[in-house]
């Protein structure tokens, strides 16, 4: 019998100790942002930058959760991202899930020097599930489909692990 309480009361403090911790690295990877005439607040983590012209970032707003991706390419583009172009993740585990832009999307461009570049968002709806997923595997392969070609990028472990933690923390905090 006190073997048992001595193995529960390790096991609460080790939780104690943790939340903090959790916690703590939690505020370091989402930023909490309240809608001053609504009082809602949004969860958002910071962009991530791929290799390849690809950034991606993650967000919760009440309880709806989505994905961000930027696509940058030089030069002056034309074309836009309409409504259901597509972004692909692939786990770690292997599983590839697609989403959907919400809705059509010109391109943002940008002059430094006599350089032109256009920046591309997809801002696509995800459910819990795909967090959960994501949280529990990380990303391994992001891949954002343009109208005229595909961009992909391989995520590094580093990486994969923070979108990872980042997932969890979206999932986790309230």
């Amino acid at each position: 019998m006190k073997k048992i309480a001595t193995v529960s009361t390790f096991l609460i403090a080790l939780l104690l100790c943790v939340s903090p911790v959790m916690s703590q690295n939690c505020k370091k990877l989402v930023k909490v942002k309240k809608d001053p005439m609504s009082d809602e607040k949004t969860l958002a983590s910071n962009s991530w930058i791929l290799s390849n012209g690809l950034q991606m970032g993650f967000v919760r707003k009440g309880a709806k959760f989505s994905i961000e991706v930027v696509v940058r390419l030089n030069g002056d583009q034309h074309f836009k991202i309409s409504k259901g172009d597509s972004i692909g993740l692939k786990l770690n585990n292997g599983k590839i899930t697609y989403f959907y832009a919400n809705r059509d999307y010109a391109p943002v461009k940008s002059v430094s020097g006599t350089n032109i570049q256009s920046a591309y968002v997809y801002f696509c709806d995800a459910t819990k599930q795909d967090f959960e997923e994501i949280a529990k595997n990380g990303v391994a392969v992001v891949q954002a489909k343009m109208p005229q070609f595909d961009k992909t990028s391989e995520v590094n472990t580093k990486y994969s692990a923070r979108f990872a933690a980042i997932a969890s923390c979206l999932l986790t905090e309230q």
